[in-house]
């Protein structure tokens, strides 16, 4: 195995943010969470991550904000 980068995030930690985020998700939106989980989106070792989403599904709010500029939520 490779020198790892200063500063480099470990799997363990990755794995611990991504689990904790998944939680959120689920606590938040029930079944529909697994639609915006974070997921492998590419094979190999690092494995790519990142969300099956098309980029015009994703909306992202102020903080504290339920609703976007054009009040839809």
């Amino acid at each position: 195995m490779g020198a790892r980068a200063v500063g480099a995030m470990t799997n363990a930690f990755f794995h611990q943010r991504m689990t904790s985020i998944r939680e959120q998700l689920e606590e938040s939106l029930g079944p529909l969470a697994e639609v915006y989980a974070i997921q492998a989106v590419s094979p190999g070792r690092p494995a790519g991550y990142g969300l099956a989403l098309e980029p015009e599904h994703i909306r992202i709010l102020a903080e504290g904000c339920r609703q976007g500029p054009n009040g839809l939520p």
